[in-house]
């Protein structure tokens, strides 16, 4: 799996989203796009923490905390989602605020 595109940067979520939580789980909408996304509750998770910039790592250690998973099952699930959020244009990568 590539892992480039995350590795060296700070994971950063478009704000021009409508977003809805029901019980746990977000709905978005992209008015721009016309486009609407549901999240679970994991992915809910992770989108909460984007409310500040945050290391892919740091992403990763918080979800070891919160779930039993180990470590290379976590990385490769988070970096799925989060291509997934890259190539929707709902996430962006700032590779300066993480240094």
């Amino acid at each position: 799996m590539d892992y480039i595109e995350f590795d060296d940067g700070a994971v950063i979520r478009k704000k021009e989203l409508t977003i809805i939580d029901f019980d746990g789980e977000l709905a978005m909408n992209d008015i721009e796009k016309g486009v609407h996304y549901a999240i679970n509750s994991v992915g809910t998770r992770i989108w909460k923490l984007l409310d500040d910039p945050q290391t892919i790592e740091s992403i990763i250690d918080y979800l070891l905390t919160q779930y039993e998973i180990d470590r290379k099952t976590c990385k490769e699930e988070v970096y799925v989602f989060l291509k997934d959020l890259y190539q929707r244009e709902l996430i962006c990568i700032d590779y300066i605020k993480a240094e």
